[in-house]
């Protein structure tokens, strides 16, 4: 009888020590049902789009230029819908063409995305942007990807790409394209900006370019680099 509750006594005490040596798997295991069961929400993210919507255009110029990602979010986050933005973007590139530096096409198809855009040191700081692709056919002859300000419509950045193009007063077409995207930007005096430490302004004769930089005291600078080449142009925002 004493051997018996003394097996019994051990039997006990080895049950208890694997259950507590179990007791951490079992809790993540239980927590990880309850999450697939359950709709999570990130408040954070949420208000602090609500708080830096009125960011100036300049701010989301410098984010893009020292993000170090993007983040997609629903379009209920967004103060445009998905259509106001594939519009908005449509509209914006009138200007372009206007000014001879987009040939007139027929928009096969448009695609918005909302991006959340912020940096690792400035995590307090974010903005909201559409980035948007317009296709003149499936084949992608002709197309076009802009990013596109939520707040305003404003167009941020664009690349353009056409291999009919063949432009050759490239130095012209740069020309053109500043005057209509600082345009866009409501920066009259963009000139001034103008800056002269951009490495390879020249690439052969297939390739000009030339970088401005806005500065602002809460936001930092913004380096904005205009290429245009023989199939196309671009605006980049570079780290520098």
């Amino acid at each position: 009888m004493g051997k018996m509750k003394k097996s019994l006594i051990l039997a006990l005490t080895l049950l208890c020590i694997c259950l507590m040596a179990f007791l951490p798997r079992l809790t993540g295991w239980f927590q990880d049902r309850r999450r697939e069961n359950a709709v999570l929400y990130e408040e954070s993210a949420q208000v602090r789009l609500e708080i830096q919507q009125d960011m100036p255009l300049l701010g989301k110029l410098s984010l893009l230029g020292r993000m170090e990602g993007v983040l997609e979010v629903p379009e209920a986050m967004a103060k445009m819908t998905v259509e106001e933005a594939e519009q908005a973007a449509v509209d914006a590139l009138e200007p372009y063409l206007e000014a001879g530096l987009i040939p007139e096409f027929t928009v096969w198809q448009v695609v918005a995305r909302p991006l959340l855009i912020r940096t690792a040191e400035t995590a307090d700081l974010a903005g909201l942007v559409w980035a948007v692709m317009i296709l003149s056919d499936e084949e992608g002859v002709l197309n076009v990807s802009v990013d596109i300000d939520d707040a305003t419509g404003t167009l941020l950045r664009l690349n353009f790409n056409y291999e009919y193009w063949g432009e050759t007063d490239l130095s012209g077409s740069l020309s053109r394209l500043a005057e209509v995207y600082f345009a866009g930007l409501a920066v009259e005096d963009y000139e001034q900006f103008a800056t002269d430490d951009l490495e390879n302004r020249y690439i052969g004769d297939d390739t000009v370019a030339q970088r401005y930089r806005l500065e602002d005291p809460v936001y930092g600078h913004a380096n904005l680099d205009l290429y245009v080449h023989r199939y196309g142009f671009y605006v980049a925002t570079p780290i520098v």
